[in-house]
C-alpha cells in the first residue's frame, strides 16, 4: 500500500457456527483514509508472526 494508511495484525480465538473451537487465527487489516481497504488471514511472510499480542 502506498500513501497515508496503516496495517494492523489482529489475533482472535475463533469458534465455528456449531460451537466448536477453531483456535487462534491471525488476520492482517489494512486501513486507508479511515476505512478498511483490505483484510485477510496472515501468511508466513507477513510481519504478524513476530508481533506480541495482548487481550483487549
Amino acid at each position: 500500500m502506498r500513501g497515508p494508511g496503516w496495517t494492523a495484525c489482529v489475533r482472535a480465538q475463533l469458534t465455528s457456527a456449531t460451537g466448536s473451537a477453531l483456535g487462534a487465527q491471525t488476520y492482517i487489516v489494512t486501513i486507508s483514509g479511515g476505512k478498511v481497504v483490505d483484510r485477510r488471514r496472515a501468511e508466513a511472510d507477513d510481519i504478524c508472526g513476530t508481533e506480541t499480542y495482548e487481550p483487549i
